[in-house]
């Protein structure tokens, strides 16, 4: 995502962001705006609400990403739920911003991991 973008489903009826089986390690969402200098020290601005994502569809031995989070202030993550497979090696959220550190997402509220889900942060 880069720096500045809105992702807003409708809280009523949330958008289903699907991973494809073929997705392997990458994220369903990367919030990290690798074309900013300073990496995620300076990726502000972005957020994601009202949105569902899924990895039910990779396979529970691969490792899987529904979303990458490495980001600065004025971001946020709001009403987004989480579904994956049970006793996968699937991950909720990381904060992976490379050798830029992890970042510190300032505002997560109304999170919904299932079933036995992980926030790997």
């Amino acid at each position: 995502m880069l720096v500045g973008t809105m992702m807003i489903g409708d809280p009523l009826n949330k958008p289903v962001l699907k991973a494809d089986a073929n997705l392997g390690t990458r994220p369903i969402i990367d919030g990290f705006d690798s074309s900013r200098f300073l990496g995620s020290t300076t990726n502000f601005y972005i957020g994601i609400k009202n949105i569902k994502l899924d990895t039910t569809a990779i396979g529970v031995g691969t490792s899987a990403v529904a979303l990458n989070w490495p980001v600065s202030q004025a971001t946020q993550l709001y009403n987004v739920d989480f579904s994956m497979p049970n006793f996968s090696q699937h991950v909720g959220i990381t904060m992976d911003g490379g050798s830029s550190g992890g970042g510190s997402g300032t505002i997560l509220s109304d999170l919904v991991l299932s079933p036995l889900c992980d926030i790997g942060m």
